[in-house]
Formats: structure tokens, C-alpha cells, sequence
């Protein structure tokens, strides 16, 4: 997607949620031909392959395009070599915002991992929404406010460091 659109982070980020699709497709259809050759039928083996790939490429498809979208914001890939991209005006400001990224970033592979573990059987592999009933609900919640609270208390310092700077 490389100069299909203005932003590169954006671009960056549509290569890795696709690129994420392609890939569910290919373990999708594999899951498929396994199953049916080991005798198992066909509607069971459909459904078997996409709940099992569903559990781990789901998750890791959106942490990909997050870390994907972040690391577009911050790197040059239009040069010969990456390179990072240089603030212009105040760089703690920068730093500041960054870290209110990742802080919010982390926030969701943290609930990523906390429910989605709990979806999948440990012995079969098999996705069960019942699972839903083991995700310790107050960690998620829990984890999820103070990521959303510090995240965007970052951002937002990060911006009045930035207006500060640009009054002076």
C-alpha cells in the first residue's frame, strides 16, 4: 500500500491487517484439508479450523496492525535506510506522546491476552464462548481503565508541552 495513501502509518497498518487476513485464510483453508483427510466431516472440519485459527490470528492480527501503525509514526521507510522520524518542536513533548501510545497499545494486547486465552480449550483447541465465563472480568477492566487513564493523561500532557513550546 506504499504511496496509496497520505499517511504512512496508515498505509503500514493496511498491509499488516491484510497481510493478517491472507494469512487466517491460508491456516483457514490448510485447517480444512487436514481435518477432512483425517476423516473428519466436512461441515465439523470447517468448523473446527475456523474456530481453532480464529483464537490466535484474530488477537495477533490486531496487535500486528497496532504495532504496525505505531512504528510507521515513528520510522522513515521512505528512505534508503529507516530512520526516525525527527519532531519538530518540543521533544519531550514527543517522548511524552509516544509513550501514551504504547501505554494504550499495551493496554489492549494486555485484554487481548486475558480473554482470549480463555476461548480456546487447552485439550481440544477448540473455541468456546463459554470460556467467557472463566476471563477474570475485574483484571480486564481493571487493566483496561488505568491503560485508557495514563494513555491519554500522556497524550494530552504531551500535547500542553507542545503548545507550550509553540507559544514560546
Amino acid at each position: 500500500f506504499r504511496g496509496k495513501f497520505a499517511s504512512q502509518p496508515t498505509e503500514l497498518a493496511l498491509g499488516a491487517f491484510m497481510a493478517g487476513v491472507l494469512r487466517f485464510v491460508c491456516h483457514f483453508i490448510s485447517g480444512i484439508t487436514v481435518w477432512a483427510g483425517w476423516g473428519m466431516p466436512g461441515k465439523a472440519a470447517l468448523l473446527y479450523s475456523l474456530s481453532y485459527n480464529s483464537t490466535y490470528m484474530l488477537p495477533e492480527t490486531i496487535v500486528l496492525t497496532l504495532i504496525a501503525w505505531y512504528l510507521g509514526s515513528q520510522l522513515d521507510f521512505t528512505a534508503e535506510t529507516p530512520r526516525r522520524i525527527q519532531v519538530k518542536g518540543n521533544a519531550q513533548a514527543a517522548v511524552y506522546g509516544s509513550i501514551g501510545i504504547l501505554v494504550l497499545i499495551g493496554g489492549v494486547i494486555a485484554d487481548i491476552s486475558l480473554i482470549f486465552n480463555k476461548l480456546q480449550n487447552e485439550d481440544s483447541g477448540e473455541w468456546m464462548l463459554s470460556g467467557l465465563n472463566d476471563v477474570k472480568w475485574v483484571n480486564v477492566i481493571v487493566m483496561t481503565a488505568v491503560c485508557l487513564i495514563v494513555g491519554i493523561a500522556l497524550i494530552v500532557y504531551s500535547r500542553y508541552l507542545a503548545q507550550k513550546s509553540a507559544k514560546r
